[in-house]
């Protein structure tokens, strides 16, 4: 029992820790917002409370104090800098101590006595700077909510794929027809939209909302932009948007990596905005929306955008192009997300180093989502992130190659056509598609797969965000609703592949990671034109 009281506590606990975190990087700057301080208020004698019952007076001391610390603020007090900052120590020392009181230990060290002292004396230290406050855009309402664990949702989940892989398997029997096949067939049909319903339920059950994912990083933007001595206001739209559960702690890192470029390439220093004819108080959105079977996520800022030409001759420099001021905005901005590319001279604790951006690509490619980065120099930076909104369960097209049967998602396939009809420069690896250069290349050769092709071969042509690139396959066996597995170990470094996936008549297959088999398409063609010269 003390077991679960403890688990019940820590989770309640990181909850509400969010909820005054929130709260407090909300109304700094600010008096006459007596809802939010009661809000605050009420928040921390929940956990106070809870505390006591388990006899952690450590906790419940400190508590207390910043509890006493906030009080003022409800008779319409300005919450200034310096109290939020030394608010924010406080629930930082919450935090810490929290492991702390469940392992046994229930007294203050001498730092945590201090700062006990410093709020309970109100001896707020100028430890921060006005930064113009972090403005969170929408309510923070609390559903009703009941706690599932994501191993149980996974489960039900695969079971759900195995309905799926049982109904496909049915459905093929019942269309060989065969004695009281129509009864059957009725049957089927009605079971058929039993299991649309429970598919549809599950998920729904794995849907999160991205709030609290977006709100954990108003606290991030205020400590980044003191440390840049800059003021920025983050603003965050689309709170209450849905997202697959499993994707929600994989997109924090590259959220992270994205706000702090933002914060320390984007916006301007305080004078330099003033100077261009901007706020002082410069703004980053952080927005989220559903958008044609898709999540989409937008980091935006109103800083300095990209200049062209610095971007250009830092490609110059490394070889990555002879003559970059030539290209298009969406190629020259991709070179952005190549290893070690930075156009800073000087590196700082917060960039410089060229490490970043490319990971952010890979981390959301492995999700089988895009990147798109546009700019308008002197107005500001938008990166758009594309996702799928669940990574179980997909519209897939399945392909062969010689005995084997490969999956490319939905989404990325634009059309098929046969080899034949499509006019090509195998030499240079590279399609005429009415017109249009796209580069190709056989799966066959960029699985290793060895094996000499038929007689005839087909083209799918697939994409990934504004790219296009071909993959030539022996056969095109069509259009289904396909449960995506993860990786094992064995094969999880398999290039080209993402993951394995039980199809509707039960075989399993390898689906296909289409950013790479498209990257490796542009690299080969690229090889073979340059080999031409």
């Amino acid at each position: 029992m003390k077991t679960e009281l403890s688990q019940a506590f820590t989770q309640e606990a990181d909850e509400l820790f969010t909820l005054l975190e929130t709260g407090l990087v909300r109304i700094e700057g600010q008096s006459n917002d007596p809802e939010a301080v009661r809000g605050l208020l009420s928040t921390l004698h929940n956990f106070k409370g809870n505390a006591s019952v388990l006899g952690f007076i450590a906790l419940e001391s400190l508590a207390h104090a910043l509890e006493e610390l906030l009080v003022p603020l409800r008779g319409g007090g300005e919450a200034s800098p310096s109290l939020v900052s030394l608010a924010l120590e406080g629930l930082d020392a919450l935090r810490r101590l929290v492991p702390a009181a469940l392992a046994g230990a229930n007294a203050l060290g001498p730092d945590d006595q201090r700062l006990l002292e410093r709020l309970t004396r109100r001896e707020l230290a100028a430890t921060a700077r006005r930064t113009g406050g972090l403005l969170e855009s929408e309510a923070n309402a609390a559903p009703s909510t009941l706690r599932v664990s994501l191993g149980t949702l996974d489960r039900m989940l695969t079971l759900t794929g195995e309905l799926l892989v049982a109904r496909g398997r049915l459905g093929a029997m019942l269309g060989d027809g065969g004695e009281q096949a129509h009864e059957a067939a009725e049957a089927f049909a009605d079971a058929d939209r039993l299991f649309a319903d429970l598919h549809d339920l599950v998920l729904q059950a794995r849907l999160v909302s991205i709030g609290p994912l977006l709100r954990r990083f108003l606290r991030g933007v205020r400590d980044t932009a003191l440390s840049l001595d800059k003021r920025v206001r983050l603003e965050l739209l689309g709170a209450d948007t849905e997202i697959d559960a499993a994707l929600v702690e994989r997109l924090s890192a590259p959220l992270v990596h994205l706000l702090r470029n933002a914060i320390d390439h984007g916006i301007e220093a305080p004078e330099v905005r003033v100077s261009r004819g901007k706020d002082s108080c410069g703004t980053v959105w952080l927005s989220a929306s559903h958008q044609g079977g898709a999540v989409v996520l937008e980091v935006k800022d109103d800083g300095a955008g990209l200049s062209r030409e610095r971007i250009a001759r830092r490609a110059e420099e490394l070889g990555l192009s002879k003559s970059a001021t030539r290209l298009s905005d969406d190629e020259l901005f991709d070179f952005v997300f190549r290893p070690g590319f930075s156009t800073r001279t000087e590196v700082s604790a917060v960039s410089g180093r060229g490490v970043g951006m490319d990971v952010v690509r890979q981390t959301v490619e492995a999700m089988r989502g895009t990147v798109k980065l546009s700019s308008v120099e002197g107005r500001g930076t938008t990166v758009t992130l594309r996702l799928p909104l669940t990574v179980a369960i997909i519209e897939g097209f399945s392909v062969g190659v010689d005995r084997h049967t490969y999956v490319l998602p939905m989404d990325t396939v634009i059309e098929c056509l046969e080899l034949s009809a499509a006019p090509s420069d195998a030499e240079h690896g590279v399609l005429n598609l009415r017109g249009a250069p796209v580069p190709f290349v056989r799966l066959r050769e960029a699985l290793e797969l060895g094996g000499a092709p038929p007689e005839r071969e087909s083209v799918v042509v697939v994409r990934n965000g504004e790219r296009r690139a071909g993959l030539v396959v022996d056969a095109l066996h069509g259009q289904s609703q396909t449960v995506v597995k993860p990786m094992g170990k064995l094969l999880s470094r398999l290039p080209g592949v993402s993951g394995t996936a039980i199809e509707g008549d039960g075989r399993v297959s390898l689906v296909l990671d289409v950013p790479h088999l498209l990257n490796a398409a542009v690299r080969r063609a690229a090889e073979l034109a340059h080999a031409g010269r």
